[in-house]
């Protein structure tokens, strides 16, 4: 069992039958070791998208090695042989995917004792950044912010947040608070595995509100009422509202009803 040479043993058979013996004959047995598959340690954990680099070895020269795969919640693990096993695994939900390989030695057409190794896949952080607008005065002072938000805990995760690709060292938050036009972006790291995303990106865009309103209308009894809302100042697309009808693109209303009306 645990011999690291094979072993050749001869036993020497003499037949006998009512006192009379026979021709001897010569047997050879041949008495292999059984090989044995190391791999140190028995798991590991590795980011989505990483590479496996397990390292198989045995105490008995010339042993190969074969593996077949269990995968939970991974892609990219496949049945081999080798050496080594270097394999790309992929998560293909948000959680911590399993894959489970089992390795037999191989040696002088001897099978060994087979191990399992597990690999856990940690999924990469991931979140979607919604573009915005901040809202400034004719001189270009912020009058009205926009917020950020990954949808993580701060306890899960860590936020590196970056303007313009500069990172903000204040920031390090779930969310942030814009106040000035630009590309914003967001790293996410998991606390426990390290495992970080990309660089998420959005724009923010700035306004400028509309000063006043000017509105032209139809003249009194008209056949075809109608009220023109004109925006003075400010810049950007808008959207109208008549009294409490849902807003439209258009800045005309027209078929109106007798009587007073809010724009």
């Amino acid at each position: 069992g645990s011999a690291t040479a094979t072993v050749a043993n001869i036993d020497t058979v003499t037949p006998t039958a009512s006192g009379c013996v026979g021709t001897s004959n010569t047997i050879i047995i041949t008495v292999k070791p059984t090989p044995t598959v190391v791999a140190t340690p028995t798991s590991e954990s590795i980011c989505s998208g990483g590479t496996t680099a397990i390292n198989l070895s045995s105490s008995l020269t010339g042993t190969t090695f074969s593996w077949t795969v269990v995968q939970n919640g991974v892609s990219g693990a496949i049945d081999g042989s080798g050496a080594t096993i270097n394999q790309t695994l992929q998560t293909t939900g948000s959680t911590v995917g399993t894959v489970v390989y089992t390795i037999i030695p191989t040696n002088n057409g001897c099978i060994g004792t087979p191990i399992n190794y597990t690999v856990f896949v940690v999924p990469i952080p991931t979140a979607t950044l919604t573009d915005g607008v901040v809202c400034v005065n004719s001189s270009g002072n912020p009058i009205q912010n926009y917020t950020f938000s990954t949808g993580l805990s701060n306890v899960t995760y860590d936020f590196e947040w970056y303007f313009q690709g500069n990172l903000i060292p204040t920031a390090s938050q779930n969310s942030y608070t814009a106040s000035q036009p630009g590309i914003y972006g967001v790293i996410i790291k998991h606390t426990t595995s390290g495992c970080e995303s990309n660089l998420i990106t959005a724009n923010i865009a700035s306004s400028i509100p509309g000063e006043s309103l000017s509105i032209n209308q139809s003249s009194l009894f008209s056949d075809n009422s109608f009220v023109e809302v004109i925006v003075n100042g400010g810049n950007g697309t808008y959207l109208y509202e008549l009294d409490t009808n849902p807003s439209q693109t258009s800045n005309t209303f027209t078929n109106l009803s007798p009587g007073t009306h809010t724009v």
